[in-house]
């Protein structure tokens, strides 16, 4: 018996034995990833969407709205303890004053106040 020289470009390349279920199951974590992702990015950009919206106002406009959430959140909404009826409402009015690019420390602090105070 003679030796015979096998070179590696002779031999089949060995592939790995993956099964029908690991294929399948592969492809459920796949598209349960992607279904998570896109969930994830739509959140994000809904989540930015006020926040655009109020810095795409012009700027006259976004003023006046200021103004006047500024103007709630200290008359009505600024009691220590705003009636049942107004809680909801003023807890609405301090998150979207946050969004405006004018508001200062003093409108985050009154604001923050607002959204730290219980709720009914």
């Amino acid at each position: 018996m003679t030796p015979q020289l096998v070179t590696v470009a002779d031999r089949e390349p060995s592939r790995p034995v993956v099964t029908e279920s690991e294929t399948a199951f592969a492809i459920k974590v796949t598209a349960a990833a992607l279904i998570v992702l896109f969930l994830l990015g739509a959140w994000v950009w809904t989540h930015g969407a006020e926040r655009r919206a109020v810095r795409n106002l012009p700027l006259d406009e976004r003023g006046a709205l200021y103004q006047t959430t500024l103007g709630t959140l200290r008359g009505p909404c600024g009691a220590a303890h705003p009636s049942d009826g107004l809680d909801a409402f003023c807890r609405k009015q301090a998150e979207f004053i946050l969004e405006f690019p004018e508001c200062d420390d003093a409108c985050m602090t009154l604001a923050r106040a607002r959204l730290s105070s219980p709720s009914k």
